[in-house]
């Protein structure tokens, strides 16, 4: 009898939702501001959800089990923030040399 093969581990999303606390603590965002990140947030939670993702927190991180590709969210937001403002930026001194 033959036994199916092992499907290969899933993508895996990490999420703390600790990391997120910072900017639902600034009393200078507005509730509707908060709220908006927070459907943003759900988001793109959803979209890697639907394309199979394993969704983890801090409590499942250490699981030996882990063993597909696992993907930070935080760290992955912040770079692209970080890039955004480089290119931003970039742009600009682009704009201004021409």
């Amino acid at each position: 009898m033959l036994t199916p093969p092992t499907p290969p581990p899933k993508a895996s999303l990490y999420l703390n939702w600790e990391d997120w606390l910072p900017f639902f603590d600034d009393p200078d965002v507005s509730l509707a501001d908060k709220q908006a990140q927070i459907e943003a947030l759900w988001t793109i939670v959803m979209c890697f959800i639907d394309a199979d993702f394993e969704l983890l927190g801090p409590e499942s991180i250490a699981s030996p089990e882990i063993g597909g590709q696992l993907l930070d969210l935080t760290a992955a937001l912040q770079a692209a923030v970080l890039n955004s403002q480089s290119n931003t930026q970039q742009i600009k001194a682009e704009k201004e040399e021409a």
